[in-house]
């Protein structure tokens, strides 16, 4: 668990988007976090086998946010068209405003919330454990 600061004007102001989204992510069991110029948000994925998380959001101060739906993808999570759109919609659910790159590997938002990448990863966890159990 990173640091928090301590005293001073940072303690007392209201927490920003990045800082209430790192809270809440820090608070899941079992996920992951690594900071270095933009925050690495990191949950296991149980098609990669490694015990080292793999980072499925970059989080910067700012709010942006970007999902690497092509780690996912690369990984085999997601095999065949229908959970492909299955996470495409999910991802468009959460979050508005993304835009993407070539083949969506990564899709960015500038408006990311607490609560959309809580439900997004909510939704990755309930799939990744409902897909490892019918394997």
């Amino acid at each position: 668990r990173p640091a928090r600061p301590h005293g001073g004007a940072a303690a007392r102001r209201e927490p920003g988007i990045g800082e209430r989204i790192i809270d809440e992510w820090i608070s899941r069991p079992s996920a992951d976090i690594n900071i270095k110029t933009t925050v690495s948000l990191r949950i296991p994925n149980p098609f990669l086998p490694t015990t080292t998380p793999r980072s499925f959001f970059l989080l910067e101060t700012s709010g942006s946010l970007v999902v690497q739906r092509g780690y996912m993808v690369d990984t085999g999570a997601f095999p065949d068209e229908a959970s492909l759109a299955a996470l495409d919609e999910k991802i468009d659910q959460c979050f508005e405003g993304t835009y993407t790159g070539v083949m969506r590997y990564f899709i960015g938002t500038k408006a990311a919330t607490a609560d959309g990448v809580r439900e997004f990863a909510d939704w990755l966890l309930e799939y990744f454990s409902s897909a490892e159990q019918s394997q």
